[in-house]
């Protein structure tokens, strides 16, 4: 498989070539309807993790196992369109569910479009911890369900952003967009998938945990301010699962540890400018403070000096370090 973020479209003309088209899927699949077969394979592959619809124009009766290395999750894109999933009925309500190498079997109908989401065991893993993977690993389960309250999130976003990143594959080319789409697909993943419970608070602690550490990986790439919607968005979980997990994991809003983050960064900055050169007023305004004022007195708050003094004091000596105390 790609390990290159892309998105593209790959074609077959009978089952046979088929079948070598969906390795690593080791399956058997057999036309179980007459008339000429067309396979059409739509993918994006993100992060190691590869999303596909797939549409078949004939009935086909399919036998093998997942890939290795990877969980599945899957269903029909069309409501009426159903697939025999391992002998549960499989729709845009229920999802076919496999963990790697798992012995399949499935018949679907004529001219039946499904997708397809495969996440490498290593990256459900860091989601969801390492006692939820073991206990999926050595579960048979073959079907998940959403619960009647919520919307079918997984299909429904899998659909639309096949369709948005082929139609735009230089977003690819940015870390960030790949990382909130990872983090979008396990979000929704985290609705349904059954080895991970969930609290008081309707998330899992695994997720909360998993959330901060995307922020944190965010906000090391930031430039210039980022809203709290939009920090939330880019890190795939709700505004209010954000702030909660700040909460617990710092006891600040995200808001503040955002304006704590910048400010740690002109600290860097100003500990290595030459006075003569540089100006606070211009190493502030590039990290987005414009009310000086409030700014100066924020920073001694928080580092027990002016920013003017950090300046003029910068730091040229090399410091001796724990490495160079080592044989």
């Amino acid at each position: 498989m790609a390990t290159q973020n892309s998105a593209g479209r790959i074609d077959s003309h009978d089952v046979e070539e088929h079948i070598q088209i969906v390795k690593p899927w080791e399956m058997i699949l057999r036309q179980m309807s007459p008339g000429p077969f067309h396979g059409r394979i739509e993918y994006l592959q993100v992060n190691g993790m590869l999303v596909y619809r797939e549409h078949w124009t004939r009935r086909i009766l399919g036998n093998g196992a997942t890939p290795e290395g990877y969980f599945m999750f899957g269903s029909s894109l069309a409501p009426a369109n159903h697939i025999d999933w391992c002998g549960a009925d499989i729709n845009p309500r229920h999802l076919g569910y496999a963990r790697p190498s798992s012995e399949i079997d499935f018949v679907t109908p004529d001219d039946n479009d499904h997708a397809v989401l495969l996440v490498p065991c290593d990256l459900m893993r860091y989601y969801f911890g390492e006692e939820s993977i073991e206990a999926a690993l050595s579960s048979h389960r073959h079907h998940l369900e959403y619960c009647e309250q919520r919307d079918c999130n997984l299909i429904a976003r899998m659909n639309r952003m096949i369709s948005k990143y082929l139609r735009h594959p230089e977003l690819l080319a940015d870390a960030r967009e790949c990382k909130a789409i990872e983090s979008q697909l396990l979000q929704d993943v985290a609705e349904v998938f059954p080895y991970g419970s969930t609290d008081a608070h309707g998330t899992t602690p695994s997720r909360r945990r998993q959330a901060f550490r995307r922020a944190i990986e965010i906000s090391e790439g930031l430039k210039e301010p980022i809203t709290v919607p939009d920090y939330a968005s880019a890190t795939g979980v709700s505004q209010r699962t954000l702030e909660l997990t700040f909460q617990e994991r710092l006891g600040i809003s995200p808001r503040r540890y955002l304006r704590w983050h910048r400010m740690q960064n002109v600290h860097r900055e100003l500990r290595t400018k030459d006075a003569d050169s540089a100006s606070v007023t211009e190493v502030a305004a590039h990290w987005g403070f414009s009310e000086l004022g409030r700014f100066a007195v924020e920073y001694k708050r928080l580092f027990d000096v002016s920013p003017s003094v950090t300046l003029r004091n910068r730091n040229t000596s090399t410091p001796k370090r724990i490495l160079d105390l080592l044989p």
